[in-house]
């Protein structure tokens, strides 16, 4: 968000979830929509650039990638941390430990592991 300018004060934000120790979490990377106020105000700041969505609107393409809000981390960098904000929500032992007494089944033990998995490895498991 605009409000976190720098790694440290995600990283915080990530911090503070992990404190709240819920059962879940999701982490995402805020993405200005047209017609919303942030939006408006990420093309006020100069951040946003509309002939992004424009040349969507005219010639859309399933490659298409809303623009994020860079003015203090790069895409890049952002990414990075969401998988941070996951890997380091997920993968406690404390979290770990809670969710293997909250298996009901093998089904269930299968969907777990595959979660875990996909966190621990986001580029994809190959089968």
């Amino acid at each position: 968000c605009p409000h976190e300018k720098t790694k440290e004060d995600v990283m915080e934000t990530i911090d503070f979830a992990v404190r709240l120790n819920p059962d879940y979490c999701l982490f995402g990377i805020l993405t200005p929509y047209p017609g919303t106020k942030i939006y408006e105000e990420g093309i006020e700041a100069g951040v946003i650039d509309p002939a992004a969505w424009e040349k969507f609107l005219k010639d859309p393409y399933p490659e298409f990638s809303p623009p994020l809000w860079t003015e203090f981390l790069s895409e890049r960098e952002m990414l990075e941390l969401l998988d941070t904000a996951y890997r380091k929500f997920y993968i406690r032992p404390g979290f770990i430990w809670k969710n293997l007494f909250q298996v009901c089944g093998t089904k269930d033990l299968l969907r777990k592991t595959r979660a875990g998995l996909s966190i621990m490895f986001p580029g994809g498991m190959r089968e």
